[in-house]
Parts: structure tokens; sequence; C-alpha cells
């Protein structure tokens, strides 16, 4: 916008400078024709770049105007730019047109000049600007980059005390302050929740050991009623969901708070082996007839007590949720383990039942947490898991990143 205004103004200034030398040259042409007699034939050498006069009737006035035109120039054989001042004359009894043009050949290329000075002094500013606005930048914002980087490395399963660089910006003091008392008070919290959690699950656990062996003892005795003995069961049969549901929760905290660090090499053919027989009773109970496509012998590196968590839940899930005389299909390749079971269809998207607390069973006793704990070991160790369900057959699919 400045180039530009500097531009218009210098243009405008040259024809002001340029109307008032066609003023005076026309003056003194005017002068000159009164004058002398014999200047006509030699006028043109003395004043201005081109002089024409032209008779026209002596009843025509044409008012003194000034325009820019184009005209063939015989010196640079081409067309130039002219700036002319037009008016009329009676010079011996005769009326004449008359026009006296110069050539703006000097101004334009001074005006050329002046534009290619002024965008290499621009472009020379913008650049200059630009590093050395970065260059300022990065120096007076390093201070709250430091923070940041900070902050997104931070673990608060891991609390350590934040350490922030020193700066002389009121602002950023103010930051790395509240940042400071934030991170202070979530760890106070975290440790509190902690603690809770851990003494909830603890106190909770010991009462529902009683409340499940006492209730395995009155079952025992065959003096009370049918009724009173359903009423216990229904009494047994709360506790142990109550008690799988806390264990279930408590293990969802204790992944969250990374207290499964240990981890080693685990052979998953052999322990996929081991679970089947653990279960073995509750498969023949069902009729259900598992069907093993061991195509390979892939080693899992993951703690051992997770690894048994997801094979577990899995399993038992396939198992509880399958129907009579179903089927179970495990297929192993070298890193992908799919688990298929035969099942009554869903109404809702599978993905969902990861989430917690989301189920699609009529089983009382179920938690609704096995798959959300499954995906939560998997999200530890960035395994890709999937549920898919076609017609009656359900599919869980783990691909193992690691290996």
């Amino acid at each position: 916008m400045g180039g530009f205004a500097t531009f218009i103004i210098l243009r405008s200034s040259i024809n002001s400078q340029f109307n008032k030398k066609l003023i005076a040259e026309k003056e003194q042409l005017i002068f000159e024709l009164h004058s002398y007699e014999d200047l006509k034939e030699a006028y043109y050498l003395n004043i201005g770049d081109k002089i024409t006069l032209e008779s026209i009737s002596m009843s025509e006035a044409v008012p003194l105007t000034w325009m820019d035109t184009l005209l063939y120039d015989e010196y640079q054989k081409s067309e130039m730019a002219f700036r002319q001042i037009i008016f009329s004359e009676i010079v011996d009894g005769n009326n004449y047109l008359i026009t006296i043009s110069k050539s703006l050949l000097s101004t334009d290329e001074l005006i050329t000049n002046i534009e290619e000075i002024m965008l290499v002094m621009m472009f020379t500013i913008v650049v200059s600007l630009i590093l050395i606005t970065n260059r300022i930048s990065k120096k007076v914002w390093q201070s709250f980059y430091n923070s940041l980087q900070f902050l997104r490395h931070y673990d608060i399963k891991k609390p350590r005390k934040p350490q922030f660089s020193k700066t002389k910006i009121e602002e950023f003091k103010q930051f790395n302050e509240v940042i400071s008392l934030m991170i202070e008070k979530s760890i106070n919290d975290y440790e509190a929740l902690k603690e809770f959690s851990d003494n909830a699950s603890h106190e909770i656990q010991t009462p529902l050991a009683i409340i499940k062996a006492k209730s395995e003892l009155l079952m025992q005795d065959e003096s009370l009623t049918e009724e009173v003995m359903n009423g216990i069961s229904i009494i047994y049969t709360a506790a142990n969901r109550l008690s799988n549901l806390n264990h279930d929760l408590t293990n969802l905290t204790k992944i969250d708070n990374n207290e499964f660090p240990e981890v080693k090499s685990i052979p998953l053919k052999e322990f996929l082996n081991e679970k089947l027989a653990q279960f073995e009773d509750l498969i023949r109970l069902k009729g259900i007839k598992v069907i093993e496509e061991f195509n390979a012998e892939p080693e899992l590196v993951m703690n051992e007590s997770l690894c048994h968590m997801m094979i577990s839940n899995l399993l038992n899930n396939s198992i509880r949720h399958n129907v009579e005389n179903g089927n179970i299909k495990i297929h192993l390749s070298t890193n992908k383990m799919e688990i298929e079971n035969t099942g009554n269809p869903i109404h809702q998207e599978p993905s969902l039942l990861f989430q917690r607390f989301k189920k699609n069973s009529e089983l009382k006793d179920s938690s609704g947490l096995g798959l959300s704990l499954v995906k939560k070991i998997c999200d530890v160790y960035e395994f890709d898991i999937s549920y898919t369900v076609h017609t009656n057959v359900h599919t869980i699919s783990i691909v193992f990143n690691n290996i």
C-alpha cells in the first residue's frame, strides 16, 4: 500500500511539474509566434520535444487541455509516452490548434528505477523483519516452550518436582507458578485417590469374603426351608459378583497406575493350552467343541499377570457367552491371535463392548468389565484389538505389533 501510494504521489508530482513546463512553453511559443514572422518553420527546433500546428475554423475555440498519450518516436523507433498540452491560438488572422508534446521517457525510467529500488528495499525489510522477529520470538518464548515440553512429558504416575527455566517475563513467571501449584495438587489428589482405592478394595474384600463363607455354611444347613435357601443363594451370588467386580476394578486401577512393570517372554501357544486346561470342566459342561489352529508359536514380551488376565478373560468370555453345544476356534499366527465363538446376535456396535460396564448379555453375574480389561491391557502394550460379529459368530482379533 505504501509503494502504491508512493507511485501515485510520484506520478502526480511529475505530471504537475510537466504541466508547469508545458504552460511555460505555451506562453513562450505564443510570444514567439506573435513576435517573429519566420518562426513557423523553426520553432519546433527551439521549444518542446514535439510541436504541431493545425489550421482550424475561426469559430472554434479549444480550451486548455492536458493529456497523456502514445506517439511514435523517430529516435527510439517505437511508440513512447508523451505528456501533451492542447489549446487554440489566433496568429496573423488564422486560428491554429496547437499541440505541445513532451516525452516522458526519462520520467518513466526514473519511476521504474524508483519502483525497483523500493521493491528491493521492501523485500529486504520484510525478510529482515521475519528473521529478526523469529529470533526474538524464539528467545522470548523459550521459557514457555521449555515449560510446555516439561508438561508434555510429565507423568502423574511418576511424580517429580517441576523444574522450569528462569525467565524475566512476568506472564511466564505467573504461568509457571500456576502450573507448579496445579501439579502439586494433582500429585496430592492422585496419591489420596490411589490410597483410597487400595484401602477401599482391601476393606471391601474382607466383608465380602465373610458373607460368601457364611452363605456357603448356611446353604449346607438342611434344616432351612427352600425359600430361605433361595434367599441365601441370591446373597451368595450377589456377593460373588461384587467380589469379582471389585477385583476387576482394582486390576484396572493398577494397570492405570503402571503397577505391572515387570515383563518376560511368554510362549503364547503353551499359555493358551494351559488356560484351556483350566476351563476344561466348564467347556465340557456346555458341550463346546474347541478347534485349535496354531500355525505359529509367537512369544509375547509382557507382564505375566497381565497376560493371564487377557487370555483368561477372552476364553471366559467365549465360553460364558457361547451357546449349548457351540464352537470355539482359536487361530494363532506369527503376530496375530483370533478367538471365534458361536453365540447370540448382539444389537449394538461390537466395539462398544470394550467400554466399562458395557454388556449385551442376559447373564446377571456379568460385570461388563472383562473386555474393557482386555482392551486396557492391549493399549498398554500397543496391541490392536477388534471385535466383529458375522451372523452368530463372534470374533475377537489381537495383532501383536511388538513381535
